[in-house]
């Protein structure tokens, strides 16, 4: 371990240094770059491999970019809050600043294997990730379980002006879904960046899939069937049946449809 690359400052626990404050945790110490930390605890090597049971790394962060160069992403389409149709093939679009896209290695061998770096204008050397989760609804509240997804996909291709794009062939079924974007670098591991104070890295939206055709976006006006339909369902008194007459109608289940509206209409007969 050369001398040159030992950092002092890894040997204060952080508790009566600058910015210290109430609350804070002592931050673990070492004079020698934790270069053996992976032996402090009863784990396997990570070794290039994604082990599902857990592992230590022993690989070095690596270089982390100026502020000027922090990157960031933006989804482009679909829109947040659009309706996309439903089990038909749509593409994903994302815009992507300062992230030195294409560069991957090989996730089965090299996963997490190597530090962090950046290209010769500051940009981190990486590349983005699509994934599509299915919700209960828009509105969700409940945690999800990063286990489960509809949707993945390596953005590994360069991005053309500045796009990152992925076809989802066959589409999705219909119900409410999160995009999010997972920016690394080429190891796959999360981009790291100089302060802890910023705005996110990575884009999220929410969209709905439905069977029924989207209503085209105007400059003015941004409509869709599911907040049509929100709004019914909100509404005074027997409007609420056509809000979820509408609900089944948005998730493509004819049977739910038939059934709500078998149970509906012999309801309403009953009263006479």
């Amino acid at each position: 371990l050369d001398p040159a690359v030992i950092a002092k400052g890894f040997a204060s626990n952080g508790l009566h240094g600058s910015g210290s404050e109430a609350g804070q945790v002592a931050a673990l110490t070492s004079t020698n770059n934790f270069i053996n930390f992976c032996k402090t605890v009863d784990l396997p090597i990570t070794n290039g491999q994604q082990l599902r049971n857990g592992s230590c790394n022993p690989a070095p962060m690596g270089v982390i970019p100026s502020t000027k160069n922090m990157p960031s992403s933006k989804f482009v389409s679909p829109k947040n809050g659009g309706v996309v149709k439903a089990k038909q093939t749509f593409t994903v679009q994302m815009a992507v600043r300062n992230l030195e896209t294409g560069n991957f290695v090989n996730p089965n061998t090299n996963y997490f294997a190597a530090p962090q770096q950046v290209s010769k204008r500051g940009a981190i050397i990486g590349h983005s990730h699509v994934v599509i989760e299915k919700l209960t609804s828009l509105d969700q509240t409940t945690l999800t379980d990063p286990n489960e997804f509809a949707f993945f996909k390596g953005l590994n291709s360069r991005a053309k002006k500045d796009i990152l794009s992925v076809d989802v062939t066959g589409g999705l079924p219909a119900g409410a879904y999160r995009l999010s974007s997972i920016n690394t670098a080429a190891s796959h591991q999360a981009v790291l960046v100089p302060i802890a104070q910023r705005g996110a890295l990575d884009d999220m939206i929410y969209v709905r899939l439905s069977c029924l055709k989207p209503v085209e976006e105007s400059d003015n006006m941004h409509v869709v069937y599911g907040s049509i339909m929100d709004q019914v369902k909100h509404s005074f008194g027997s409007m609420y049946v056509i809000g979820n007459l509408i609900d089944a109608m948005l998730q493509c289940d004819i049977n739910v449809f038939i059934r709500l509206l078998t149970f509906y209409l012999l309801g309403w007969f009953s009263i006479f």
